[in-house]
C-alpha cells in the first residue's frame, strides 16, 4: 500500500483522487524537528513525563481510477501506516506503534509483578530503552532507506515489506514468548532468501557431517560411477537445498563492517570466520523447535547474557543470542534492499492488491452459460458449475434455469471427439441440462447420445454418478465401480482443474453407492459407506443422526429426499452398461 501511494504505478491516464491523511503512532524515538520521507511528513506532536512520545504522520493517500466507470473509491490506508511504522522501526531501531499503552508496556525497566512477562530491553539493546536518540545523519539516511524500499520491483517489495513486519512482529512478541520471537527471525531471513535471484546449489560438504562420513566410507567400497551417483541423489533433497539457500544468502549478505565499525559496543561481537557455524545452529535450532517445540537457547535465557552481546558459547558451541540475531537479521535486510535493483516506474495490477480487496468465485448462474471461449479443457469446471446450480433449483418450487442453451450445443459438438480426460464432464453438462429441462428445449436424440457413450465407457467417473443422482436415475455401473470413481474423486478435488461439488451432492453420491451394495447383498460394505456418509456430513446434524439409523437398521437411504427432491410422478432415467 505504502508503495502505491507513490505514484509510480500510475499512469497518468484516469482521474486522481486524493486525500491528505493523518495517523498518530506512538514511540520510545525522542527528536525535535519533522522528518521528511518520499511518503509523507513524522512531526513530534508533544512531549511529556510519560514514556511513550506522540508523533503525527502526514501523507497523502492517492487512488487512479482506471476509468470514468471505475467503481472503486480510495482504499482505507491503514496498511500503508502499519508498513510506514515497520520500516521507521527497523532504521531507528526504536518501537514505533498506534498504542500507546503497548509502547510504555514494552519499554518498561521493571517486570509487572511475579509472571509478568520478559523485560524485552534485558535481552536486546537499544530497541527499548525508554529514550532511543538519533543524529541528524541517521534522520537524513531514513529518507534514502525508503526511497530504496519503495523503488523495489513490485514483486520484491511485497516480499521485503512482509519481512519487516515479520522481523517488527518478533521484536513486539518478545515480551510474551522468547521462543517465537527467536524462531520468527529465522523464518524471516529464510523467506527473504526465496526472494533472492541467486541460486544456491548444494555440495557434499553441505551434508550433514556425521552422516556424510558413514556414507563416504559406503562409498569407498562402490565402483566410482555410483558413489558419485549416491552423493548426488543426497545432495539434491530439499531440505539440504533449503539450508543452503539460508546459510549462503544471510552469510552473503553481510558486509564486512558488520564485523568492524558496526560492532563498536558490542560484547562477544559476531566473527566471519564464526559466521557459517552460528548460521547452522541457527537453522538446527528452527528445526528443532518447529517440530518438537524445544525451547530455544534454554541455558542462555536462564544465565542472561549482556543486551549488547552477540554470540554466546553452550559447551564451545557458538550460538547467536536474540540481541545477535536482531542485528543481523537487521544488517541483512538492509544490505539486501540496498542491493537489489530498483525501478521509477511498473506496470502492474496494483488494483487487485489494495486493502479490502477480496477475490471470490460467482454463483455458477452468472457464469456457467457463457460461451465465449469455452473449450473441451474447461469441461470439468463447467460441469461443477452446472451440478451446484441444479442442486440448488431441485428443491426450489418454479425456480428458473440458468440459460445455458447454447452451451450445451457447444458441448453436443465437442463430445464424440472429446479426449477420455474431458468426455466424462462434457457428458455429464449434456444429461444434466436435458434431464431438467423442459422437452421442448432438449436436444434431438439426447438420450441416445447419453446411452451410446455410456455403453461404451470402460470406467465409471465421478460426473456419471453425479449426473444420474441429480436427475434421480442411474448410470449402470456395479457398486465397487463406482466406489472406485467416488475414491479417484476423493484424490483430485481440491486441484484447481478437476470436478468439485458440495458436500451435500458428495454425501448422495455414497449413500446411492451404498444402496448398489445393499441391492448387491453386501451388507458390511453398505454399513462401511453409511458410516463414512456421517462422518462426512457435520454440517447437517438431521442427515447424520437419519444415515447412522439407516447404517445400524441397514436400510436403505432415498438420495432423491436428501437433495430435497419431492416424489418424483414420472419413473427415473435409468442407462444399463
Amino acid at each position: 500500500m505504502l508503495q502505491i501511494l507513490t505514484g509510480r504505478f500510475f499512469e497518468g491516464k484516469g482521474k486522481l483522487k486524493e486525500q491528505e491523511t493523518e495517523a498518530v503512532l506512538y514511540s520510545n524515538f525522542w527528536f525535535i524537528r519533522e522528518i521528511n520521507t518520499p511518503v509523507g511528513v513524522l512531526n513530534p506532536a508533544r512531549y511529556g513525563t510519560r514514556e511513550a512520545t506522540a508523533f503525527v504522520f502526514r501523507y497523502v493517500n492517492k487512488y487512479e481510477r482506471a476509468s470514468d466507470n471505475d467503481p472503486l473509491v480510495l482504499a482505507h490506508s491503514d496498511e500503508a501506516v502499519d508498513q510506514f511504522r515497520a520500516l521507521a522501526t527497523l532504521w531507528f531501531r526504536a518501537l514505533f506503534h498506534p498504542d500507546r499503552a503497548f509502547v510504555e508496556a514494552m519499554t518498561r525497566p521493571y517486570p509487572r509483578g511475579f509472571g509478568g512477562g520478559l523485560v524485552p530491553a534485558r535481552y536486546v539493546d537499544r530497541y527499548f530503552n525508554a529514550s532511543v536518540e538519533c543524529d541528524h545523519e541517521e534522520r537524513a539516511g531514513f529518507s534514502t532507506f525508503l526511497n530504496s524500499v519503495l523503488s523495489l520491483p513490485r514483486e520484491k517489495y511485497l516480499r521485503v515489506i512482509t519481512c519487516i513486519r515479520a522481523f517488527c512482529d518478533s521484536l513486539e512478541a518478545l515480551g510474551i514468548n522468547y521462543d517465537v520471537a527467536y524462531s520468527l527471525l529465522i523464518y524471516m531471513l529464510e523467506a527473504l532468501g526465496k526472494a533472492s535471484d541467486d541460486k544456491f546449489t548444494p555440495t557434499w560438504e553441505d551434508y550433514e557431517e556425521g552422516q556424510r562420513k558413514k556414507v563416504d566410507k559406503l562409498c569407498g567400497e562402490m565402483e566410482g560411477d555410483l558413489a558419485r551417483r549416491l552423493r548426488e541423489t543426497l545432495t539434491s533433497t530439499p531440505h539440504l537445498k533449503l539450508s543452503k539457500r539460508f546459510m549462503d544468502f544471510v552469510s552473503g549478505n553481510v558486509q564486512d563492517s558488520f564485523y568492524t565499525t558496526e560492532s563498536v559496543g558490542r560484547t562477544w561481537p559476531i566473527r566471519k570466520s564464526e559466521l557459517p557455524r552460528l548460521l547452522k545452529n541457527l537453522y538446527t535450532t528452527r528445526s528443532v523447535y518447529v517440530h518438537e517445540l524445544e525451547e530455544v537457547l534454554d541455558e542462555s535465557r536462564h544465565i542472561r547474557p549482556e543486551p549488547t552481546d552477540d554470540t554466546t558459547r553452550i559447551r564451545h558451541d557458538p550460538y547467536l543470542t536474540y540481541s545477535g540475531l536482531v542485528r543481523l537479521s537487521r544488517a541483512v535486510l538492509i544490505n539486501f534492499i540496498n542491493l537489489a535493483p530498483k525501478l521509477d516506474t511498473e506496470q502492474t495490477h496494483w488494483r487487485s492488491q489494495l486493502p479490502g480487496m477480496v477475490s471470490a468465485e460467482w454463483s455458477p448462474e452468472y457464469w456457467i452459460w457463457k460461451t465465449d471461449g469455452f473449450e473441451a479443457k474447461h469441461a470439468k469446471k463447467l460441469f461443477s458449475g452446472v451440478a451446484a446450480h441444479f442442486l440448488d433449483l431441485i428443491p426450489k418450487d418454479g425456480a428458473a434455469m440458468a440459460p445455458i442453451g447454447p452451451v450445451v450445443e457447444i458441448v453436443e459438438g465437442l463430445i464424440p471427439k472429446a479426449s477420455k480426460e474431458h468426455q466424462p464432464a462434457l457428458l455429464g453438462i449434456y444429461w444434466l441440462y436435458n434431464a431438467l429441462i423442459v422437452q421442448k428445449h432438449q436436444r434431438p436424440n439426447w438420450e441416445q447420445t447419453i446411452q451410446g457413450v455410456l455403453e461404451k465407457a470402460t470406467d465409471c467417473h465421478m460426473e456419471y454418478l453425479i449426473s444420474a443422482i441429480l436427475c434421480g436415475g442411474r448410470a449402470g455401473f456395479d457398486a465397487a465401480t463406482s466406489e472406485r470413481a467416488y475414491r479417484e474423486y476423493l484424490q483430485h478435488r481440491h486441484k484447481p482443474q478437476c470436478v468439485w461439488v458440495a458436500g451435500l451432492l458428495e454425501a448422495a453420491v455414497v449413500c446411492h453407492v451404498a444402496n448398489l451394495y445393499d441391492e448387491e447383498g453386501k451388507p458390511d460394505d453398505h454399513r462401511r459407506l453409511l458410516g463414512e456418509a456421517v462422518l462426512g456430513t457435520p454440517f447437517n446434524p438431521a442427515l447424520q443422526q437419519r444415515l447412522a439409523e439407516a447404517r445400524d437398521a441397514g436400510s436403505i437411504i432415498d438420495v432423491d429426499s436428501i437433495l430435497g427432491r419431492r416424489i418424483r410422478v414420472e419413473p427415473p432415467i435409468n442407462y444399463e452398461i
